[in-house]
């Protein structure tokens, strides 16, 4: 009859020393580090190609390619030791991360740089290699492709007598109102319109700033959830 190993039995002290006399070779301890630091590099490269944010952040990407090697030393640890695992579960569980994450695709990337430790840590280096490039190649190409006509938003500040030709001008134009303020004789409207990005805004947005009591007219390129 085959035994089974109770829950008691793994706090057993001779079984915790063959659980923690497992010894790491220097070949192994290089590899992982190498190769998490090579899949790093990828990570880094794709988030730089493919970023399509207002402002790019450099120590971002730094986190991300020192996340995947910090990740997989953890994982290469614990694998080999019991005993600091369950530690190490203690220690994790009173960490908290307060960093806001604005853009949802940076929080992709983090699970991705995550994700490439944990499979490199854990020895699985084809697994690791396959899943970082094919995750590469299709986060690069669904970030490079663009829609030849893009959303602006246009923000019109006049007085009353210009509304009828504000709204003439305008009409030529597939748009939407996001918003109306009124305030005595002055109205200020907030349209959302689509645009191809090679043609001339400048004549555009001159259109209506030309026309006679219209105080300012000012062109947003609009991607959702901020302005760039």
């Amino acid at each position: 009859m085959q035994n089974t190993l109770s829950f008691q039995d793994i706090f057993r002290n001779d079984f915790l020393k063959t659980i923690t006399n497992i010894d790491l070779s220097v070949f192994d301890i290089v590899t992982t580090m190498m190769l998490a630091l090579g899949l790093g590099i990828v990570i880094f490269l794709v988030y730089r190609l493919s970023f399509q944010g207002v402002v790019y952040s450099h120590m971002f990407n730094v986190t991300l390619l020192g996340m995947t090697i910090i990740t997989a030393v953890l994982i290469r640890t614990i694998s080999t030791n019991i005993v600091l695992s369950l530690g190490m579960v203690g220690a994790l569980s009173i960490v908290r991360f307060r960093s806001a994450i604005k853009d949802p695709k940076d929080i992709m990337y983090l699970f991705w740089a995550i994700a490439i430790g944990i499979t490199t840590g854990a020895g699985l280096y084809l697994l690791a290699s396959l899943a970082t490039f094919f995750i590469g190649l299709v986060l690069y190409i669904a970030g490079r492709v663009r829609s030849h006509r893009q959303t602006y938003l246009l923000v019109l500040r006049y007085r009353r007598s210009a509304h009828q030709e504000v709204l003439r001008n305008i009409s030529n134009v597939k748009h939407t109102v996001k918003s109306r303020v009124a305030t005595g004789d002055i109205l200020e409207l907030t349209i959302e319109l689509k645009r191809n990005p090679k043609d001339d805004q400048t004549a555009f947005i001159t259109k209506f700033s030309a026309i006679k009591d219209v105080e300012h007219a000012t062109l947003v390129q609009y991607n959702g959830d901020y302005s760039e």
